[in-house]
């Protein structure tokens, strides 16, 4: 099951740009890859972050300290907030510069990447939610949760691409981001009582 959600989720990634590929010009395909390069910085936190605690929300869990495991989990959400919040309002503020250095210069392209954005903050919001349903057990779960969301971004690609390019693709992607992260929350929450999302407390 882990294998499958991560070629699940490699597709995710792709399935816009081969679709894309398919309805748009060459240079148009290249413009959304490159939004999708920019808004892709975001992630390197939550991939950095989800290398260190994977091992310790395992090790918490199935040792039944269940203390740490929530402590864990509630830490880790908060470092990936704070540590995306710079590389999320670098891109809001200075979408034009970032892109002027791939010589872009399109609001198309501007749009594009605000609407790719939301799907990402949503991401960082959610926290470890991925990594906390394969290391407790419910690899599967996960897994069905990520293919809804692929047939998902299939369908809403193949409606909207036609008539909206780019803007469609950016929709179609930034949904099933925010579906596979969300559902992703509930079900953390149903499995183990802990609330990963994001809130602010002293």
């Amino acid at each position: 099951p882990m294998m499958i959600s991560s070629s699940i989720l490699l597709l995710l990634n792709w399935s816009d740009t081969m679709m894309l590929g398919y309805y748009l010009e060459e240079s148009q395909v290249g413009i959304y890859n490159i939004c999708m390069k920019i808004v892709m910085i975001t992630s390197l936190v939550l991939f950095s972050i989800n290398s260190i605690v994977a091992p310790k929300i395992s090790f918490a869990y199935n040792n039944n300290n269940i203390t740490d495991f929530k402590n864990i989990i509630k830490s880790s959400t908060k470092y990936i907030f704070y540590l995306t919040l710079p590389i999320i309002l670098s891109i809001t503020l200075f979408p034009d510069f970032l892109l002027s250095l791939f010589s872009i210069k399109n609001n198309l392209a501007n749009q594009t990447l605000f609407i790719l954005l939301s799907g990402q903050v949503i991401a960082a919001l959610s926290g470890s939610v991925g990594i906390i349903l394969q290391m407790t057990g419910y690899q599967k779960s996960f897994q069905y949760i990520l293919f809804c969301a692929l047939i998902s971004n299939i369908i809403i690609n193949f409606i909207l691409i036609p008539k909206y390019e780019m803007l469609g693709a950016a929709i179609a992607s930034t949904f099933s981001i925010m579906f596979w992260n969300l559902c992703s929350v509930f079900f953390v929450y149903k499995y183990h009582n802990v609330l990963t999302f994001y809130s602010y407390d002293k």
